[in-house]
This record gives C-alpha cells, structure tokens and sequence, in this order.
C-alpha cells in the first residue's frame, strides 16, 4: 500500500517539476522534493562537479552517497510505476503479506450476513401471516416490506378507499400484535445478533 502512494506521489512531484523547471527533472531533484534528499547534498554534488571533478572531500563523498540511494530509490519507483503491479507480489518489508491481503472488495456481500437476513426477511413473512389480510395490507405498503417504497396513510388509504384515520388505527392494532410477547420472542435471536 506504501509503495502505490509513493508511487502516486513520485509521478505528483515529477509532473509539478516538470512544470517549474519547463525540462523533466532528474531523479536527485525529484529525490529532493519528495524529501528522499536534502537540498545541501545535491548542492555539494553539483559543486564538487563544477570544480572539475577534484578529489572530492568526505562530506561530498558522503553526499554523492546520498544522491545515488535517493536517485536510485525515485529510479525504482518509476520503474514500478511502468510494470503492472501483481496483487500477488509480497509487499515491501511484509514476507507474508502481499497486495491482494489489502484490497477489500466493497460489493462483496458475507454470507452469513445474506443468510440472517433471508433468515429475518422469511420470520418476518411468518409474523405477517399471524395478521388479517387487511392489517398486513396496511404493514407492508405503510413499511414498504414488499420492496416498494413506504407509503404515507393517505396513500394508502386512497389505495384501500378508508379514511386516512382508519389506515393509522389500523396500523395501531397490528403493530400492538405484533409486540405481544409470544410474537416478540420469534425476532429475539435477530435483535441479539
């Protein structure tokens, strides 16, 4: 996952560059933007050069070091921004964990979860059924049990050709039902879970 934002963030800082200097920058100036380098080593490197190559002192030598780990580490990263990534490849600094270990698949349903509520959705089907046809009506277009979307009491009473006041006394009574004890217990293993 480190690695994908590092890369993200080299290719950033590589166009951003880009577009200051008007040229592609070189690795050790990306190296120094992405905080990968100090500024002072690539400056000691280009004077070192500039002075014709002398034998260089041991902070320049210590700062050649420093540009070729850097430059060679934002070389890496664009190379891996070229090869397709397999969701297979052990992560970096992870010998048991790769990349696949990381991505969730936000559409997956869990099964167990599927069955609860098919298990909930059929217990629910059974309560109704204890109900008039008249009272399990008004539940399922009140509620939308039936997929539809819920309806107000007016609706359903236009439907139904009942007051609007009827529609919620029936409502009262079913629901009252429902919450009677002997009812209540058949949902008690959803309403834990």
């Amino acid at each position: 996952v480190h690695v994908i934002e590092n890369v993200n963030r080299q290719n950033r800082v590589q166009r951003e560059l880009a577009q200051q200097l008007g040229r592609e920058p070189t690795p050790a100036e990306i190296a120094v933007e992405m905080e990968l380098l100090n500024r002072h080593a690539l400056d000691l490197v280009a004077d070192g050069l500039a002075d014709g190559g002398e034998a260089p002192e041991v902070e320049e030598a210590d700062a050649v070091k420093d540009v070729k780990r850097a430059s060679g580490r934002v070389r890496e990263l664009q190379r891996l921004n070229m090869e397709p990534l397999s969701l297979d490849s052990p992560l970096e600094g992870e010998e048991q964990s790769s990349l696949a270990d990381f991505i969730v698949d936000e559409g997956l349903v869990d099964p167990a979860a599927m069955t609860d509520r098919q298990s909930l959705v059929e217990q629910i089907e059974e309560l109704l059924l204890e109900l008039t046809d008249r009272e399990r009506d008004v539940l399922i277009m009140r509620f939308g049990l039936d997929g539809d979307t819920a309806r107000t009491l007016e609706e359903i009473g236009n439907g139904l050709n009942i007051t609007r006041e009827r529609v919620r006394q029936i409502q009262a009574k079913a629901i009252r039902k429902l919450r009677a004890p002997q009812m209540c217990s058949r949902l008690n293993d959803f309403a834990t879970a």
